[in-house]
């Protein structure tokens, strides 16, 4: 990665909605993720799979990581043992993704099911999120969201990044 060629977004410049970058295989996704993912991120990836993107995002402030397959899971927990990863199909368990997204409040969210899921039922998921993100942004600060902020310095405020940012692949390559 050359800084001069890819410089990161400054997020703090924009004012509304979220960042959607979809990408039309795993590799270029890879390397977006790599370049999105900021040390202040929250970071949820969907389709974890056996981590091998997980590495570039598990540095952020925090990491987590889902699949609906356990050996994936298991996978990913052998591979990357200091970051977290539970088994969760987001593509079907609405309310477990929602449950999820409003205790993680995630500003990074990385999705990569293409390979296996048709792309009108990557782009709903992609839609489902957005739409759980916009409610959660009009709701108050949850107070353990407020006590993690104050313990890093920052009471009240949100992590680096203003809105949420998406990454999403639709096929595998």
């Amino acid at each position: 990665h050359d800084p001069a060629l890819h410089p990161q977004h400054d997020y703090s410049a924009r004012v509304a909605g979220p960042l959607v970058l979809a990408t039309p295989g795993t590799k270029i996704f890879r390397q977006l993720a790599r370049w999105q993912c900021a040390p202040g991120d929250v970071v949820l990836e969907i389709g974890a799979s056996y981590a091998e993107c997980s590495r570039y995002l598990c540095g952020a402030r925090s990491f987590l990581g889902v699949d609906n397959s356990y050996e994936c899971v298991q996978a990913c927990r052998k591979a990357l043992p200091s970051a977290r990863f539970e088994r969760l199909d987001a593509l079907t368990d609405r309310a477990g993704l929602t449950a999820l997204l409003a205790v993680e409040r995630p500003t990074l969210i990385a999705v990569d099911v293409g390979g296996s899921r048709a792309l009108p039922d990557v782009l709903e998921l992609l839609e489902f999120v957005l739409r759980c993100m916009a409610a959660l942004d009009r709701e108050p600060t949850a107070p353990d969201s407020a006590a993690a902020a104050e313990q890093d310095g920052a009471a009240g405020s949100m992590p680096a990044r203003a809105t949420t940012a998406t990454i999403a692949t639709a096929s595998s390559s």
